[in-house]
């Protein structure tokens, strides 16, 4: 006869551990804090609030020169506990300079991205070579 178990994550200190319960009555403890930072990071969210699109956790993760973005925990935390996994990972001052920045608006950041592609060199739909 196959038995249910059960399990949760949850944290003791620092670490984060899986108690499994079996159906009878064992208790198996994994401690879960040394998985890859890179473990959640093939997950699809289905709209990136600044983009306006699908993005991947790994994306959320790195936006900022490689810290999440300040809006990782709204946006993932109904899919995983996003706040737990990033402070595991990412040392609290890390966090604290990512999660501290000012969001620029829409415009701001519309205004930013066309600076940046008039600044290159040879930018723009119809600039041809002369002769």
């Amino acid at each position: 006869m196959l038995g249910i178990f059960s399990w949760e994550t949850r944290e003791i200190g620092r670490a984060q551990v899986r108690e499994t319960r079996l159906p009878r009555g064992e208790i198996t403890v994994t401690d879960q804090s040394n998985a890859s930072i890179e473990q959640h990071d093939h997950r699809v969210h289905w709209r990136c609030p600044p983009l306006g699109g699908e993005v991947t956790f790994r994306y959320c993760r790195t936006v900022n020169d490689g810290v999440p973005c300040a809006r990782s925990v709204e946006c993932w935390r109904s899919v995983f506990d996003v706040k737990a996994f990033l402070e595991r990972c990412y040392d609290p001052e890390q966090l604290a300079a990512a999660w501290g920045r000012a969001r620029p608006d829409k415009l701001t950041q519309l205004a930013n991205l066309v600076n940046r592609a008039t600044e290159r060199p040879g930018a723009g739909p119809n600039r041809r070579d002369p002769g």
